[in-house]
C-alpha cells in the first residue's frame, strides 16, 4: 500500500478504519486505472472489490452507505466505487456503490475479473480465485463494443446537437477514448487506460482519425490545444470514428 499515491493512502485507511468496524468486509481488493499504473491525480476514482463473509443486509447496506458518504465529506477525492460481494460466490447478486447510488444488481462484467485476476492490488485478504479467461473478456468486450457502444453512436447526434462545448467535448474524450479501451483490448488482448488507448490510436489507426484522437487526449489532459473549428464537425467526426471501429472490430 506505501507504493500507492497519498491521496489514495489517505482514502483507503479512513475507509478501512471504518469498514472494520462492521466486522463483516474479508478482503479489499483495487482494479480500475490504479491497477494500470494511470491513476490521475483530481481525475481517477478508487476502483475496488470488497468480499463479505456472509450476504450483506440492508442495515449492512444502509451502514456502508453512510461510511462513503462520510468518506465523500473527509476526503473529497479520490473516491471510491466499487462492488460488495460474497467471498465463495462471485456470480452472486452484489451492492454496488457508484457516485453516490447504492443499488443491488449482479456484476458480471468480465473487465473486472480479468483486470483484477491479472494486474489487480490486494489491500488485505486472501487471493481471490477468479475463474475468467481473456477469451471471456474478448467476447465480453466484442458485445459491449456492438451493443452500448452501437447504440450509444446512433443517439449521438440528436443528443448533443445544440449542446454547449463543454458537453460535446466530454463526450468527445469519453467516446472516442473508450472506443480506444476496447479496440486495443481486442487487438492485444489486454486492457488499457484511457490515455494509453490514445496513443495506441495514434501509432495504429489511420491518419485521418488523428486529430480527433488528439483533441480526445487533449480533452482529458487539460490542454486547450482543439482541431475542429466547431461543434458539430466535432460531433461528426466521433461519429464516423465509432462506426468505423465497430464496423472493424465487428
Amino acid at each position: 500500500m506505501n507504493t500507492l499515491p497519498i491521496s489514495v493512502r489517505n482514502t483507503l485507511d479512513f475507509y478501512i478504519k471504518e469498514i472494520n468496524q462492521l466486522n463483516v468486509i474479508t478482503g479489499l481488493y483495487l482494479h480500475g486505472s490504479i491497477a494500470l499504473h494511470a491513476y490521475e491525480e483530481g481525475k481517477s476514482d478508487i476502483d475496488f472489490v470488497a468480499t463479505t463473509s456472509r450476504a450483506l443486509t440492508e442495515q449492512d447496506a444502509y451502514k456502508l452507505l453512510e461510511i462513503h458518504e462520510k468518506l465523500a465529506l473527509a476526503c473529497n477525492k479520490p473516491l471510491l466505487d466499487g462492488i460488495y460481494i460474497l467471498a465463495d460466490n462471485y456470480d452472486d447478486e452484489c451492492y454496488y456503490y457508484n457516485e453516490g447510488r447504492f443499488t443491488k444488481t449482479p456484476h458480471h462484467v468480465s473487465i473486472t475479473w480479468w483486470l483484477l485476476k491479472n494486474k489487480g492490488i490486494t489491500i488485505f485478504g486472501p487471493p481471490l480465485k477468479i475463474t475468467v479467461q481473456t477469451d471471456d473478456l474478448l467476447v465480453y468486450v466484442k458485445r459491449n463494443m456492438n451493443e452500448y457502444w452501437g447504440e450509444r453512436t446512433n443517439e449521438l447526434e440528436e443528443r448533443y446537437k445544440g449542446a454547449p462545448t463543454h458537453l460535446v467535448e466530454e463526450e468527445v474524450e469519453w467516446t472516442v477514448l473508450g472506443m480506444l479501451r476496447q479496440y486495443y483490448t481486442l487487438q492485444e488482448h489486454d486492457i488499457i487506460s484511457k490515455l494509453g488507448a490514445g496513443e495506441y490510436g495514434l501509432s495504429t489507426l489511420d491518419t485521418q482519425w488523428h486529430p480527433l484522437i488528439q483533441e480526445a487526449i487533449n480533452i482529458r489532459k487539460g490542454n486547450p490545444k482543439r482541431y475542429f473549428a466547431t461543434n458539430e464537425e466535432r460531433m461528426k467526426k466521433t461519429i464516423d470514428f465509432t462506426k468505423e471501429l465497430i464496423r472493424f472490430n465487428g
